[in-house]
């Protein structure tokens, strides 16, 4: 037991003031108490017998923090601050009572001020004049007596000693010695002082206790089986209804009380700002903010988890507890992101029914989130039954932990695919727009339509559907998505400012300063900024079915020439035919004389124009198979179906793709106009901010001490206003002439295209035409022409300049057919890219 004031003054206590170390045994030794409150109090109880004591029962390394926090050893700790102390002693009596009254409020202990016993002199004045006395001599008695006066020096060589009269102490120990006590009288008489004054003795103030300039006077108490808030906000209602304390009085809250509302302090800044990036955290993970508020809902509802588990163990809200809601809603998320991510994965995949991606995903991360949350459940279970050393500190802890994973796992296995069914609405099946398109061609281009089951390797219709998984189509499919992605976005894209401070912010004391301020831009500019991402959207679908539209021109255009290069390249073979049995004869009546010179060189002439052009199909005919299977990505099997009869190529059906384009681009130049002029409205910001001002305030009248754990909240708003320098109207007239330029080119585009629609649809009439004739003229005259012409020269009927001439005209024949085939498939490409573009 340590008892009394310290030689070294580094634990100033009064003297009455006792600590004593009581050291326990096990835990399991106790036979009376089953917990350190129950054991207290059954302490207290017997204690409470010796009577002018007051008693309370705390750890000690508790109690050394709660003396060098506070300067009290209590949990709860009232100061009241004033200049009377006998006032000061008065109502601390009267809270002390009041104290005794609160539910938990254990082992009441009011400071005293008094008690100090103190002899106190009342002279009669009647009793002095009598005698002759002097008032001032006796005091020089008394106070030579026990306090003792110098009475001369005592000098040893060069040392000098001061001579001091005084009582011995054997003589000053009780009251009777101070009622004898000898006064002298001028006619040299001698009387006791108790003839002259009245002895007594009275409690006198035993210590004056200071604290920012001020008298003050400490009650407090501790608290069990009880939380602190309550039980101070209790007592503050009782005092304010029972205790109205006088003008320049004031009473302060402080010990543990301090210290949880200084961490509350914190709490309020910690918890919205762990949310805050919490949120920031999973938007950066998912790219979505409907997808970052589903996972978030598990953050509520695992703080009603953790609620529950403290109410149903009995323990308040306590530090330690919020302290475990902050790691709580941590871990209450990491389900909802493992089901998220197989719902998005199960979707890029190309699953489009929800409730069978909900299905597929629960069941397949079922195993997941079962072993996230039992792991770590099981991690806090031995924080939670602990009784040894700080189980005071990780109980709350790990309740709110274990408590909040158990309802956040409910949450994540059944509330949260309700929300995503909710949230993600889609449809059952899909068209795909890809194979669509390329039907729709098709049918445009070509002039029958396939009734076949099955679709043969080397037809039309496949080789656009391959031609519409080419490189070019898929890339365009990627600027889709992209779009896609960019016209989700929010518009809200201003920046938020954090900051803090800390050092010589408001004295000479360090003080911290946090805060954050969000900016906001005209709701025009963010409506503008929608606009151009949803408008970019739609330029790139047009741009992605002008892309899956030329391919598919281009495939049948390619498709087309290479089957008139099969069928030249037949006709060629049968004349080379004809032309080597003319010339093997040819080459023997030469030989025998039968023809001369010139009519032999004029048939080997003939036979060799018809080898080079009999070359140069199969040439073009190799061209254009490669070409078209590059078009198409894959090797063809050549060769292909024979060439239908072509028709007119049908303008009603055209699509105007590239005029659409045009509209959304003037749109979009639109929408610019607006977030230009958009800025020209101020925007503005709003934010908060929270301070330390250590120190000395003027709190209604009274100087309060504050220190780091108090924090002062403050709000902000500010606007911005642009400054009038001419360079946004210039912004503004340059996007309205982009406006101009461009509705203006559209429209001459659109008379151009429509001109020259007019006039290749008319050259495609009349080609169609000449190639229908040109084409019945073969299929009826070629070869029946051939094998008449062929036999009458083998008959001497016709000479072999005539045979010549005659075959001659068919190579011109063909000829011309051949390009008036291309001519005629070229324009009909020709006109479709320009209503295309139309």
């Amino acid at each position: 037991t340590k008892i009394g004031s310290g030689e070294i003054p580094t634990d100033p206590m009064p003297m009455e003031a006792c600590d004593m170390i009581v050291v326990l045994k096990d835990k399991k030794e106790w036979t009376s108490a089953k917990s350190f409150d129950e054991l207290a109090s059954k302490m207290g109880d017997t204690l409470a017998q010796l009577p002018g004591i007051s008693i309370g029962f705390q750890f000690p390394v508790q109690m050394r923090f709660n003396e060098l926090m506070t300067g009290a050893r209590q949990d709860v700790v009232c100061k009241i601050y004033g200049e009377n102390l006998d006032t000061l002693t008065y109502y601390a009596e009267k809270m002390g009572q009041i104290m005794g009254t609160i539910e938990g409020a254990k082992d009441v202990y009011v400071e005293s001020m008094t008690g100090m016993p103190q002899a106190v002199i009342q002279y009669d004045r009647t009793a002095i004049a009598q005698y002759g006395v002097s008032i001032a001599s006796i005091n020089n008695i008394i106070e030579t007596a026990f306090a003792g006066q110098l009475a001369g020096n005592l000098y040893e060589g060069e040392k000098k000693f001061g001579i001091k009269i005084q009582f011995k102490e054997d003589q000053i120990q009780s009251l009777n010695q101070l009622e004898n006590l000898y006064i002298d009288t001028p006619n040299h008489g001698k009387i006791p002082l108790s003839v002259l004054a009245n002895i007594n003795t009275q409690n006198g103030v035993n210590q004056i206790q200071r604290e920012g300039a001020q008298r003050r006077i400490i009650i407090g108490c501790n608290v069990r089986d009880r939380d602190i808030q309550s039980t101070v906000t209790e007592l503050q209602e009782k005092v304010k209804l029972q205790m109205p304390l006088p003008e320049f009085y004031s009473i302060d809250y402080g010990g543990t009380f301090e210290n949880l509302q200084a961490a509350k302090a914190r709490l309020a800044i910690a918890v919205p700002v762990s949310l805050l990036l919490i949120f920031l955290l999973l938007y950066f993970a998912f790219g979505s903010v409907g997808q970052g508020i589903l996972i978030y809902t598990a953050i509520p509802l695992a703080a009603v988890g953790g609620v529950f588990a403290l109410w149903m163990s009995g323990m308040p809200f306590s530090i330690s507890a919020g302290i475990g809601f902050i790691a709580l809603f941590g871990v209450a998320v990491l389900n909802g992101i493992v089901l998220m991510g197989e719902f998005n994965r199960l979707e890029k995949e190309g699953w489009t029914d929800t409730w069978e991606i909900i299905l597929e995903a629960t069941k397949t991360r079922m195993r997941p989130v079962l072993m996230t949350a039992t792991a770590a459940s099981l991690g806090f279970i031995p924080m939670a039954i602990s009784s040894g050393a700080g189980a005071e500190v990780q109980r709350p802890l790990a309740v709110v932990v274990i408590g909040g994973i158990i309802t956040a796992t409910i949450l994540t296995l059944f509330v949260l695919p309700l929300l995503y069914a909710y949230y993600h609405k889609r449809k059952t099946m899909k068209v795909n727009l890809t194979k669509t398109l390329s039907v729709l061609i098709i049918t445009m281009i070509s002039a029958h339509s396939s009734m076949h089951a099955q679709v043969a390797d080397n037809s039309l219709t496949q080789c656009l559907q391959w031609a519409a998984q080419s490189p070019p189509i898929q890339m365009a499919l990627m600027d889709v998505e992209m779009a896609d992605l960019n016209a989700g976005k929010k518009a809200f894209q201003n920046e938020s400012n954090v900051f803090g401070e800390y050092g010589h912010v408001n004295s000479m004391a360090l003080d911290y300063r946090l805060g954050m301020t969000q900016n906001f831009s005209a709701p025009s500019y963010y409506k503008g900024q929608k606009e151009i991402w949803k408008l970019e959207k739609g330029i790139a679908n047009q741009q992605k079915k002008l892309t899956q539209e030329q391919i598919a021109a281009s495939v049948a255009k390619t498709y087309r020439l290479v089957q008139v290069q099969q069928d030249l390249v037949q006709d060629w073979q049968k004349l080379i035919s004809l032309s080597n049995e003319a010339l093997t004869i040819s080459e023997k009546q030469w030989k025998n004389g039968e023809i001369n010179s010139i009519e032999w060189a004029n048939v080997s002439q003939t036979h060799s124009r018809i080898l080079m052009a009999h070359l140069d199909a199969k040439a073009a005919l190799l061209e254009g198979q490669n070409m078209l299977n590059w078009w198409v990505s894959h090797q063809v099997q050549y060769p292909l179906p024979a060439l239908d009869k072509l028709e007119t190529f049908p303008i009603a059906n055209a699509p105007l793709i590239v005029n659409e384009i045009m509209k959304n681009q003037i749109a979009l130049h639109q929408s610019q106009v607006k977030m230009e002029k958009s800025k020209l409205i101020p925007n503005w910001n709003i934010g908060m901010s929270a301070m330390t001002i250590q120190g000395f305030q003027n709190v209604t009248g009274t100087d309060v001490y504050y220190n780091k754990g108090t924090w002062f909240p403050t709000i902000n708003a500010g606007i911005q206003i642009p400054l009038p320098n001419g360079n946004q109207h210039k912004s503004i007239a340059i996007a309205q002439i982009k406006v101009k330029q461009q509705t203006a080119l559209n429209d001459w585009q659109k008379s151009q295209l429509q001109n020259e629609i007019n006039t290749r649809h008319e050259q495609d009439i009349m080609r169609v035409q000449l190639l229908n004739a040109l084409s019945e003229k073969k299929s009826n005259t070629m070869d029946p022409s051939w094998n008449n012409w062929q036999s009458q020269w083998k008959s001497g009927n016709i000479n072999v300049l005539q045979w010549s001439a005659q075959v001659s005209q068919w190579i011109d024949f063909i000829q011309t057919l051949q390009q008036t085939y291309t001519d005629c498939i070229e324009n009909q490409y020709q006109l479709q890219m320009l209503q295309i573009h139309e």
